[in-house]
């Protein structure tokens, strides 16, 4: 662990008051981010013996590159850092990474997702904002095949975050980065068909050799999980498609439609009695979404969801007229989230179906 004499009292207090994310700068104050708000932590300038102690040794490969990702640890918890300039100052954002990795029904999510984790081979994808939760999704999965499955599975992230010991499963993680454990992305999925996975973590699919890599891993006998920037299961699927090159377009439709296990998209909400509440939407992969998806009918999406709540479905949007509904936020707030007003209304004046669904059926 690395030795932050001036730093690790700081990152304390941010765990101590709840704080999720923490954002120094050279001669300003600092903030830390709480229950989605932003708050001075301290009235007094930065003290540089504070940010010296978060450069450490990497002060020559800041200059050089002018921002870097990597992951800091304290006794309390782990910590992702993006170190960065910003008018010529040396800037930092810390996203908390709590030590124990929770479970899904902790996080508000259904733990028949479960299910998705025996599959033999596949492409399930979470997705949503940045500072929506989805690494810690992946975490819980993760974790979950570690405690009940024989499995190798190799993760490759940006930093690495939170940290998994082997129990039944055999655990490899890689970082991504220049001085680290492979060299992008892409690099790392390529190389990873040469290590024996049965389960593939890319920490995010942002290019189109990194997403053209990870469809052909999850078609060639690997569950592969992954990441993106996206609100909804039809955004999901249209931005994997238009990366690729408009004559390639219609064999990734074919591929996804024989692929893709499921999309959760997620985004975290202030709660009413303090703390972020997880909203959701969930795709499986019906004989009618996988026709969607091969035919480029990807509006039609969201009906054949609304259409399959039995199998455990559910649309963003119904998931942000619950959270209403039931009280625990806003009603104001969920509701210009909502992608269709005049679905969130009919489900937020509808009657709430159980939360647990079925085991799934696809």
């Amino acid at each position: 662990m690395q030795q932050m004499p001036h730093l690790t009292p700081v990152l304390d207090k941010m765990i101590d008051d709840g704080a999720s994310d923490l954002m120094l700068r050279e001669r300003t104050r600092t903030y830390y981010k709480v229950h989605g708000t932003w708050t001075p932590m301290d009235e007094q300038p930065l003290a540089d013996e504070i940010l010296n102690d978060l450069i450490g040794d990497r002060r020559a490969a800041l200059e050089q590159h002018r921002e870097l990702d990597y992951s800091v640890a304290t006794a309390k918890s782990r910590f992702r850092v993006n170190l960065f300039y910003e008018r010529g100052n040396i800037s930092a954002v810390l996203r908390s990474i709590p030590t124990n990795i929770p479970p899904l029904h902790a996080l508000g999510l259904p733990t028949s997702l479960h299910d998705l984790t025996r599959d033999s081979q596949g492409l399930v994808l979470v997705t949503g904002p940045t500072g929506s939760g989805k690494s810690t999704t992946l975490a819980a999965l993760i974790d979950h095949v570690n405690k009940t499955q024989t499995r190798h599975i190799l993760t490759i992230e940006d930093p690495i975050e939170f940290i998994h010991h082997n129990q039944k499963s055999v655990i490899t993680q890689q970082e991504v980065g220049a001085a680290a454990d492979t060299k992008d992305f892409a690099a790392g999925v390529r190389g990873s068909l040469r290590k024996a996975p049965d389960i593939i973590l890319v920490g995010e699919m942002r290019d189109l050799e990194t997403i053209s890599s990870a469809v052909t891993a999850a078609e060639t006998g690997h569950l592969v999980m992954g990441t993106l920037h996206t609100n909804s299961a039809s955004e999901t699927i249209d931005r994997i498609v238009d990366v690729f090159p408009h004559e390639g377009q219609n064999l990734v439709r074919t591929q996804l439609a024989s692929s893709l296990r499921a999309v959760v998209c997620q985004q975290l909400i202030p709660g009413k009695n303090g703390g972020r509440e997880l909203a959701y939407e969930l795709m499986l992969m019906t004989h009618a979404i996988k026709a969607n998806i091969r035919e480029g009918k990807t509006h039609q999406i969201p009906n054949a969801i609304q259409t399959s709540a039995s199998l455990g479905m559910r649309l963003m949007d119904e998931s942000l007229a619950r959270l209403a509904r039931e009280g625990k936020v806003d009603y104001d707030e969920a509701r210009d989230r909502a992608r269709d007003k005049k679905t969130f209304d009919t489900h937020a004046k509808g009657a709430v179906a159980a939360f647990e669904p079925a085991p799934f059926d696809y």
